[in-house]
């Protein structure tokens, strides 16, 4: 089983899936898709790394807990002497723990958003074990890419 989901009451892993447009309220704060958030009682959680690759626009990449986990344990696992690796930690420290209200909204800590260039609108993009968070501007010049990518992408599985 893949380690980058949160289970349900029922066992059943809980997966990132579709794209959701919501606004950002006056206070930093986007609701989060019902079906994204842990069981009712529990408390949802989500690391939010600065995701900025260099062939991509900046957005922010949500993670639960356990992937947050899973991305350590292979940073830890780097030689301490590599200096990708030393860029790589630096890069992933730019990150936040983020947990919903009961309402099921999160708040955007200011220094990420702003990086990310998130306004008013966002995006919210389902990526099965984790989401990202998107300028739509940003997001629709990426979603083009995939689209003209698929094939491609197709071959991996």
């Amino acid at each position: 089983m893949h380690t980058f989901g949160v289970m349900s009451n029922n066992g059943s892993e809980v997966y990132y899936l579709l794209e959701h447009r919501h606004t950002v309220d006056d206070k930093g704060r986007v609701s989060i898709p019902a079906d994204w958030r842990a069981p009712e009682g529990q408390e949802t959680t989500f690391f939010l790394i600065l995701w900025d690759k260099g062939d991509q626009p900046p957005c922010l990449m949500g993670l639960p807990p356990s992937g947050m986990q899973e991305l350590l344990r292979r940073l830890q696992s780097l030689s301490l002497s590599d200096s990708k690796a030393e860029s790589l930690q630096r890069l992933l420290a730019r990150s936040a723990k983020v947990t919903a209200d009961k309402v099921g909204r999160i708040r955007l800590p200011a220094q990420l958003a702003k990086a990310a260039n998130l306004g008013r609108d966002v995006v919210l993009k389902g990526m099965v074990f984790r989401f990202q968070i998107w300028n739509p501007e940003y997001y629709a010049q990426v979603e083009a890419k995939d689209l003209e990518q698929r094939d491609e992408s197709h071959k991996l599985i």
